[in-house]
Order: C-alpha cells, then sequence, then structure tokens
C-alpha cells in the first residue's frame, strides 16, 4: 500500500486495517509513506514500513518515488500495489507497470476537478485493475465526472473495527492522561467532535450550534490535525471568540486514544457539510 503519510485520518486507518487484515490471512504487508506517529502501529503488527516522501507533488520527485518503489517490489516481492492517493498512485502506478505487477487503487473522496491537467492528475486513481470506490456516492461521482470502464468498479464501504469500540477495553490510565491533556473541567460534560479541522467536517457550523444553546454548562473539545490548513483554523479562533465561546471550547491533535476519548464524551457530534 502506498499513501502520502501515516499522521491521521481515515485513509491512514483503511490502510493500517488493510495491513492488519493481510498479516491475518497469512500474507506479507509492505506500506510506504513518508511516515507518521502511525507507523508505531503498523510495526507493532509486524507490518514492513518503507520511508519514501510520498507526500510530494513534485513531477521529479514523483519519477524519483517511483524509481525507489520499484526496488521495494523487486526486494519484497510484492505482488499487488494499492494506492490510496493521486500523488504516490502516480509513483506506485509507473513503478507496478515497469516491474509488471497488479494494481489497485482505492478513490476515498471527491478530488477537486478544477481544469483539464486537474482532472488528468486525479485520473490516475481510475489506472487500477480494480477501483475500489468507498460508497455508491464516491462510484455515481467516478462515473459522472469521469471516462472509466464502469466493470473495474467495486463498492467496498469502509469497515468499523468493533473491537476497537468495546466498552471494556478502555483503560483507566489513558482516560485520566486525556482528562490531564484535554484540562477538562470535572463539573461540565464534554461534548466531543473528531475530525481533522478542515472546512467541510463543519466545525464552525458546531461552534455555531453550541453558540446557541441557553446556557454555557458544558465543555467542547474539537479533535483532530489541522494538516497545514492553518487559515481555517484561525477562522475557527476568531468564531469562538466572537461568539463568546472561550473558556468552554478546546482544540486537540490526534490521538490513538479514540475508545476513551468517546468514553469520555457525553456526546459526540459530526456536523460534516459536504
Amino acid at each position: 500500500q502506498v499513501v502520502p503519510a501515516l499522521i491521521s485520518g481515515g485513509v491512514e486507518r483503511g490502510t493500517l486495517e488493510m495491513a492488519r487484515a493481510i498479516v491475518q490471512a497469512g500474507g506479507r504487508a509492505v506500506v510506504a509513506s513518508s511516515g507518521g506517529p502511525m507507523v508505531r502501529d503498523l510495526t507493532a503488527l509486524g507490518v514492513q514500513h518503507i520511508e519514501l516522501p510520498l507526500a510530494t507533488k513534485n513531477p521529479f520527485k514523483i519519477w524519483r518515488n517511483s524509481k525507489k518503489l520499484e526496488r521495494v517490489i523487486d526486494e519484497y516481492n510484492v505482488d499487488i500495489v494499492h494506492a490510496r492517493s493521486r500523488a504516490p498512485a502516480w509513483s506506485a502506478y509507473l513503478a507496478a507497470k515497469k516491474i509488471g505487477v497488479h494494481f489497485i487503487t482505492t478513490f476515498h473522496g471527491t478530488y477537486g476537478l478544477g481544469g483539464t491537467l486537474k482532472r488528468k492528475y486525479n485520473h490516475v486513481m481510475l489506472k487500477g485493475e480494480r477501483v475500489i470506490a468507498v460508497s455508491h456516492f464516491i462510484k455515481d461521482h467516478i462515473l459522472a465526472n469521469y471516462e472509466v470502464d464502469e466493470s473495474k468498479i467495486r463498492v467496498i464501504h469502509r469497515g468499523v473495527d468493533l473491537q476497537l469500540f468495546t466498552p471494556d477495553l478502555f483503560a483507566h490510565e489513558r482516560m485520566n492522561k486525556l482528562l490531564k491533556e484535554w484540562r477538562i473541567p470535572e463539573n461540565l460534560p464534554l461534548i466531543l467532535f473528531p475530525g481533522r479541522i478542515t472546512r467541510w467536517k463543519g466545525q464552525d457550523v458546531f461552534l455555531k450550534a453550541l453558540a446557541a444553546l441557553p446556557h454555557r454548562n458544558f465543555f467542547a473539545v474539537i479533535l483532530g490535525d489541522d494538516k497545514k490548513r492553518g487559515s481555517y483554523r484561525k477562522e475557527l479562533d476568531a468564531l469562538i471568540s466572537s461568539l463568546g465561546l472561550e473558556g468552554h471550547v478546546r482544540f486537540a491533535p490526534h490521538t490513538q486514544y479514540i475508545t476513551e476519548a468517546y468514553m469520555l464524551a457525553r456526546v459526540v457530534v459530526a456536523t460534516s457539510i459536504e
């Protein structure tokens, strides 16, 4: 599997879960990315991680990464190359084509269409022998906006690791760690908003909803990384101030203790606007 990085997010979580499933089925899983905190989870599963600067969109670096991936494919006797994001997909496609191994892709979202060049850039996600669409909505989006043979598209919905969310698996020490890190007042119920800081997740909608409540008997945590979207984060900070929510809302970075985070929360909110 090739992904830009392993910091946080749905693509990254899917990569981890796929790698685990491959190992449990008796196969050998290899993941290439530019690294991140989730590499630790991979290695704990016995999965080989190859660090490459795959987050780059620079054409020369994409070509150079393809050469490095050729060596990885050869060294680890890879049968299938699975790309989950556009920039690394170009490197993976070139390498898989050169070596002569199977190439598949997962279409995770609605990439910006833009002009002709942008569509050509996106089109690498349709070069897989099989193209996994994560929902019927995504499949319809693909068919409406790209020229592609429908017969090679497969809809495979994102899974949920129910074991991860088993209440009796939470750890008190990890829960206490989050309480201290987030500085949650003991006398206020926690409202949790999990999701990376990006406009389509609708954090602004969440803040306006909090401000519309007739009281301030709550403490809210917006849990997720901004992934270079600092300008939107500044907008949210200004909104918190203008709505009079200071002292009742806190931002917290992505945590691997998501079970404990959900257990701490009285309410979990999602307000995605797209």
